[in-house]
């Protein structure tokens, strides 16, 4: 049920921050690794200001 909660929530919170947003897909803590985000981050803002 909870997982049903969020995958509902995450298509409103998608629509709100469309342009800043990336999707980063976690089963656990360690897969959310700081370096990698912030890659995909700046590769999508670079995209967004050309």
């Amino acid at each position: 049920m909870h997982k049903a909660k969020i995958s509902v929530h995450s298509v409103d919170v998608k629509d709100m921050l469309r342009v800043f947003l990336i999707e980063v897909a976690a089963r656990e803590k360690g897969d959310l690794k700081e370096e990698p985000i912030v890659k995909r981050l700046r590769k999508v803002h670079n995209f967004i200001l050309c």
